[in-house]
């Protein structure tokens, strides 16, 4: 709870979506575990087993909707990843109808057990996409790529614990009940670690860019400078220029060797200029 308030300061500071999506993304999985570990029944917000069902399906499906919409802006997949970031865009879709249809089932009952049979598959094929895409990530060195990698690695890990435990062993044990909320823990720590580092690399960059701006305008105020004296310098010394040439007319007959050694500085005054 504390990573989402620290977070969404951030999204208040800097106005970066990412960070307004790792909060909801937190938010939506901290529900739907206190939803799944039987916390919202033990205070009795609700007792109709139907509900109880429904409501924890449809947090699930805000869960993926946000795990979704952070992989988009945390790798920036309209940029970096075009065609996935299509597929991304369907599987959003898909999620947000299987959400409406859960939400629905408030309604209709019969239909929940048929929405599930769907979501089930769908919820683990998503989460093994984001940690593909995770891993393409890291391939294209995208900052903070490790990090989130490892996060959802530790999450998925625990999710396919507790199946494999279900499977295996019909009872359920203490580790299997709760392993999948310490591998959200897990995840919700690394992505915000992930984020830190994003933060850390903008911070550096501009920095830099800062250090550009303060070199680039001394540059300029040198240039400046010297634009003026040249513009100073060009008046008075283009009428010396006139006089000398009138005294070159003035001697052109008397002195050949005065007129060459005024030609010379003129030539040189001018080159001086150029």
């Amino acid at each position: 709870l504390s990573l989402i308030i620290y977070n969404m300061s951030i999204y208040s500071s800097l106005k970066d979506s990412k960070y307004l999506a790792y909060s909801f993304h937190g938010l939506t999985t901290l529900l739907f575990q206190f939803s799944t570990n039987g916390i919202f029944y033990q205070f009795e917000l609700y007792s109709n087993p139907v509900i109880f069902n429904s409501v924890s399906w449809s947090l699930s499906q805000f869960s993926l909707i946000s795990i979704l919409w952070f992989l988009m802006l945390f790798f920036n997949t309209k940029k970096t990843m075009p065609l996935i970031h299509k597929f991304i865009s369907m599987l959003f879709i898909i999620v947000i109808l299987m959400l409406v249809l859960f939400i629905y089932s408030f309604y209709n009952v019969e239909i929940i057990n048929t929405i599930r049979t769907i979501t089930k598959p769908l919820s683990l094929f998503v989460l093994l996409f984001v940690f593909t895409v995770a891993i393409y990530g890291l391939k294209k060195k995208i900052d903070g790529s490790f990090y989130y990698l490892l996060g959802h690695g530790i999450f998925l890990i625990t999710i396919f614990y507790q199946q494999l435990g279900g499977i295996i062993n019909q009872e359920a044990t203490l580790l299997s009940l709760y392993i999948v909320a310490l591998g959200v823990l897990f995840d919700v720590t690394f992505l915000s670690l992930a984020l830190g580092e994003k933060f850390k690399i903008l911070k550096e960059n501009t920095e830099i860019n800062q250090k550009l701006l303060v070199t680039q305008s001394g540059f300029s105020a040198i240039g400046r400078t010297i634009g003026n004296l040249s513009h100073q310098w060009k008046i008075p010394i283009s009428r010396l220029g006139s006089l000398l040439t009138q005294m070159e007319a003035t001697l052109w007959k008397r002195d050949d060797k005065l007129k060459n050694e005024l030609n010379k500085i003129i030539i040189s005054m001018r080159d001086s200029l150029n």
